[in-house]
């Protein structure tokens, strides 16, 4: 995947008016992952349990969300993101 997005969407699960989503601890576990952002994705939905993910395609690229929530945590980028892009002043967790 690489870095395009510099700024989180509307409807980012990193976003503080979307804490309601998911724990800081899952949204670490996320982040740390190689996390694509939602919108670049395509739903797979799985019929029999009614259970869906997002598959990154050949186009995802990296979720800005998650990528500013480490740059605030001083993490370690283990994807090589160039934060000095990254809009550091959005809402995020």
């Amino acid at each position: 995947m690489r870095q395009v997005l510099t700024t989180p969407c509307d409807s980012c699960p990193f976003l503080k008016r979307m804490s309601h989503c998911f724990t800081m601890n899952r949204l670490k576990e996320l982040a740390l992952q190689e996390m694509p952002c939602h919108k670049t994705c395509v739903v797979d939905e799985d019929g029999e349990d009614y259970s869906s993910e997002y598959v990154p395609t050949n186009k995802s690229v990296y979720c800005a969300g998650a990528m500013i929530f480490l740059a605030k945590r001083k993490d370690k980028f283990t994807y090589g993101f160039d934060d000095s892009k990254l809009n550091m002043n959005a809402s995020i967790r």
